[in-house]
This record gives structure tokens, C-alpha cells and sequence, in this order.
């Protein structure tokens, strides 16, 4: 139980920086494609 808890908590953790990390990387390009339209 504690190693199944140990991945679910990982991947969890994995999904909500990747979720983040992508959600920068649009704000960033929204950004910069904002600007240059400008």
C-alpha cells in the first residue's frame, strides 16, 4: 500500500507540473503573439 500510495502521489504531483509548465508555455506564446500583433 505505501509503494502504491508513493506512485499515485508522484504521478500526481508529475501531472499538476506538467498541467502548470504547459500553461506558462501558453501564457508566454499568448504573450508574445499579442505583441507582435501589436
Amino acid at each position: 500500500m505505501v509503494r502504491f500510495d508513493a506512485v499515485v502521489l508522484i504521478e500526481t504531483l508529475l501531472r499538476s507540473l506538467a498541467a502548470v509548465t504547459v500553461r506558462q508555455a501558453d501564457l508566454e506564446w499568448n504573450d508574445t503573439s499579442s505583441i507582435r500583433s501589436s
